[in-house]
């Protein structure tokens, strides 16, 4: 699934090739996605223009100049690509975009975990979508008091809680295994018992890998590509995620996995307490 650093990196890409563009036509192939995409999406994005392309948690958002906005979650598989010239829909495509200067923006999705929605901008953030998430990791607000007063009690393991959206958008499974390394904590450990400094690392970290991720363009395992259909590369850089019963980099001990609310963690018995 693409985690923060591959949508950020999307959402970079898409500036630079559409922003400003006028959506001529939308047309909707297949609809059935995670739920269906709205009927009223070609009536209300024909003639449109982009006026912005943001992110929030893993959705792309695109701002246009009605009272819309479009709102893309990739889910599983999904995937979003530019073209140039004349354009011929492929199995799995569930939405095309005719844009200006002869460009078409496709959204194509396999597993159909995805999502496209409309919402109004004056309330976007109230969407039902927004109105729960957390705190965005690589910003000012993201910090070690927040942090702190998160974990304070906390009996659950601090993997799971830095994997809760509810409390930090967009660490995944990938990126929380190698924050958690980076900052020589256990995936297992109960975040309650987690001190300030450890707190101070942690945040250091998750920063760290998300930033070092997006100048990697993300991370590729299956599926990932961009919009031009590059591969991300930091997997190249993988401490630990993917590692079980490789030797650690740092000290050689064994990397272990174990399962985690019915993901995968990956650690260094040795490294990480």
């Amino acid at each position: 699934m693409p985690e923060l650093p591959e949508v950020e990196n999307l959402v970079r890409q898409l500036k630079s090739s559409i922003l400003n563009h006028t959506i001529l036509n939308s047309l909707i192939l297949s609809p059935r996605l995670r739920r269906e995409i709205p009927k009223d999406l070609s009536t209300n994005t024909t003639d449109t223009k982009i006026n912005a392309i943001t992110r929030r948690a893993k959705y792309i958002i695109m701002t246009l100049d009605n009272p819309y906005s479009l709102i893309i979650h990739l889910g599983m598989t999904g995937r979003i690509n530019i073209k140039k010239g004349t354009y011929a829909a492929e199995k799995h495509d569930h939405m095309i975009m005719h844009l200006s200067d002869n460009l078409t923006m496709v959204y194509n999705d396999p597993r159909r975990f995805g999502l496209i929605e409309l919402a109004k901008t004056r309330s976007l953030y109230e969407h039902k979508l927004f109105n729960h998430l957390g705190v965005e990791p690589l910003s000012e607000d993201f910090n070690i008091a927040y942090l702190l007063t998160k974990l304070k009690d906390k009996k659950s393991a601090i993997k799971n809680v830095i994997m809760n959206n509810e409390i930090i958008v967009g660490v995944g499974n990938i990126y929380a295994s190698e924050a958690l390394f980076l900052s020589h904590i256990r995936p297992d450990r109960i975040a309650g018992s987690i001190t300030e400094n450890e707190v101070e690392l942690l945040v250091e970290s998750i920063k760290k890998i998300l930033q070092q991720a997006v100048a990697y363009g993300g991370s590729t395992i299956r599926d990932f590509v961009s919009i031009d259909n590059t591969k991300g590369g930091f997997q190249k850089l993988f401490k630990v995620y993917g590692r079980r019963d490789i030797p650690c980099f740092d000290c050689r001990s064994i990397i272990e996995k174990i399962t985690q609310a019915g993901r995968s963690s990956f650690f260094c018995p040795k490294c990480q307490k």
